[in-house]
């Protein structure tokens, strides 16, 4: 009973193990999971900024009024590429913005997978925790049995001993009874 009880409570320590192991996945999740969120809030920040700044300012008209009155040639490309240059950075940053979504989106899934497969290893740690108390009554119940059995052979022993020395004592007593009878001449 004991190495089946043995048994049992090996897959009771590496569901725990798996448990752990999901714990540490899920913590780490939730961590990327912030991190990502707080870099989008700072990135949709900007962004906003930056919106707000074009739509003050006229955004095509003041582009195409900064390109117009640039006094020389190298004026009028050092304009250029300078809003060149923003608008690229505009540009990477809302591509920046639609990747934290996206990896928020996926961080959020995989969370949930995590939380589904922690479930249902608890659920299965439930089980085997179920099982072995049944086991462990049941060992419990063999012992209370094995005690009662015990108790009754040593009753059985004891008064087979009893019976023992009163056949003993008889065979004695005949044995002498025979004796004196040999010896008195009379049987």
């Amino acid at each position: 009973m004991s190495s089946r009880i043995s048994s049992s409570e090996r897959p009771l320590a590496t569901q725990n193990a798996i448990l752990d192991t999901i714990l540490g996945q899920i913590d780490e999740t939730r961590r990327h999971l912030v991190e990502t969120r707080q870099h989008l809030a700072e990135r949709e920040q900007i962004l906003s900024k930056r919106t707000r700044s074009l739509y003050k300012t006229g955004g095509d008209a003041s582009f195409i009024d900064s390109m117009f009155t640039a006094s020389t040639f190298s004026q009028l490309l050092h304009r250029f590429i300078v809003m060149r240059d923003v608008t690229h950075s505009d540009q990477l940053l809302v591509e920046q913005v639609n990747a934290d979504r996206t990896r928020i989106e996926q961080l959020a899934a995989q969370q949930a997978r995590q939380r589904d497969a922690q479930q249902q290893v608890v659920v299965g740690i439930k089980q085997e925790q179920a099982a072995l108390r049944g086991q462990y009554v049941q060992q419990d119940a063999l012992k209370g049995q094995l005690a009662a059995t015990q108790l009754t052979l040593a009753q059985r022993a004891a008064a087979s001993q009893q019976a023992l020395v009163a056949v003993a004592a008889e065979i004695s007593a005949l044995q002498a009874a025979r004796s004196r009878a040999h010896s008195s001449g009379t049987f």
